[in-house]
Parts: C-alpha cells; structure tokens; sequence
C-alpha cells in the first residue's frame, strides 16, 4: 500500500505499476510531475497488465502528457481529483484520465477539470463506469490541429454513466466513436464551441469504421444550455433516449 504520500516533481511518472494486483493509494499527492529526456511524459499514475488497485482520497494534478494511464489494467478511484494536464515533450496529449488497451475502471464521486483534449478517455475495447464524477473545463491543447476538447472521448468502448455532471468542456461534453454509451441521472450543460467557433456538441454519437455500431441509451439525464448541437447522431449511430430535457442550446 501507499498511503499518505508526497510524490512530486519526478522527471518520469510519480508511480509506475507493472504486472501487479491489489494495491492500495490512499491519501497520496501525485502531481508536478514531468518529461525528461527520451521519457516524453511525466504521469502521475501509470498501471501496465496490472489489476484490483485502488485509488482514493488522492490528488493526480499538473502532469505531463497523461494524469493517469491505464494499459490492459483495472483500477478503481474514488474521491479523488485529476486536474490540469498539460502536453508531454511533444506537445501531445494532456489527458487526464487515459484507459486503454482493453483496460476496466470505475471512476467513483471524482473530479476531473481542466485537462487538455480531454478529460477522460476510454478506447480500445475499455469498459468503464462514471458514477457521480464532475467533469468540467476540458479544453484543446494550444495549437491543436482538430481544434477541440471533450469530457469524455470514447472509442471503440463501453461506458456507463450515473450521477455525473459533464460541463464547461470546450468541444464536446462526451463524443462516442464505434462504442456503447449509457447514461442515466446525468447533467451535460454548458458546453461551448472551439475559439474557431467549431464543435460544440453536448452528446455526439458516431459510426466510423463499419464494423461497430455506435449507440447510446440516454434516460433521465438533462442536456441543457450548450452551444451548437444538443445531440447530433451520425454514420448509421442510434440514440435511445427517455424521461430527458433537451433545452438551451
């Protein structure tokens, strides 16, 4: 376990898991961390073929490229906050919560803010759930050749949203490539458009590659005050949606 820890200013992540389970981080400050040399990023947690951790109670702020990374792992966090990525070495990324590689995560009563291209992002066959999290001011990086940022970006995934508040993202509030999307008791409000005045679409759902099939299933949820698109629906997607407020945008 790591409890009650200060781990900062690292020219490399804070805490690097490598084909290990059951791991305690309670109470830890992984933040201020950054590239060096040949290591592009600094991140603040970093879990490869890794399974049962547990974050919570922690702070994951100010790092370089990825605020915490999954590959082919499984991690739970809550009540914790990832914050204020900035671009690796290359001027990349930015993420704040990256789950990748088939990887699984429960995001529990967290806060994930000002995270550059996204706040959260779930790709490769991922499954993750969202349950009461804040996600807010997600916005491009600098000189950004697409121009946007989101809340939550999926591909080729599943997620599962409850309880969470996704506002104040510039871009989109989530975007869904390819993937399954489920939200219920949710709030997608005041998203905005890039400083182009592009995008902003609060829910964006879209069939890419042919071979999946994007859907979602939206029930009691309020998607409110956004500007552009409320939800737009692309590419052969579906949209089921009950018991909602669409309004404002």
């Amino acid at each position: 376990s790591l409890v009650d820890l200060d781990i900062h200013d690292i020219r490399d992540s804070a805490v690097t898991v490598v084909e290990s389970n059951s791991i305690l981080i309670d109470r830890c400050n992984l933040s201020d961390n950054t590239h060096h040399g040949n290591w592009k990023q600094g991140r603040g947690l970093c879990l490869n073929a890794s399974h049962n951790i547990l974050l919570k109670n922690s702070q994951v702020n100010r790092n370089s490229g990825l605020g915490i990374h999954l590959n082919s792992s499984s991690l739970r966090i809550e009540t914790s906050r990832v914050n204020d990525t900035f671009p690796d070495a290359d001027g990349d990324l930015g993420l704040g919560i990256a789950v990748w590689e088939a990887s699984t995560a429960e995001i529990i009563q967290t806060e994930v803010s000002n995270n550059l291209a996204a706040g959260i992002t779930i790709y490769d066959g991922s499954s993750v759930n969202i349950d009461e999290c804040n996600i807010h001011h997600n916005r491009p990086r600098p000189g950004s050749q697409t121009g946007y940022g989101a809340g939550i970006l999926i591909d080729e995934s599943t997620t599962n949203v409850s309880g969470a508040v996704i506002s104040d993202n510039v871009g989109y509030g989530i975007y869904s490539n390819d993937s399954l999307l489920n939200m219920n008791n949710s709030v997608i409000r005041n998203n905005s458009t890039s400083p182009e005045g592009n995008y902003g679409r609060s829910l964006y759902i879209r069939s890419v590659t042919g071979t999946e099939v994007s859907s979602a299933n939206v029930e009691s949820s309020s998607i409110l005050n956004n500007a552009g698109v409320g939800v737009a629906v692309f590419s052969d997607s579906s949209l089921t949606l009950a018991i909602s407020v669409i309004a404002g945008t």
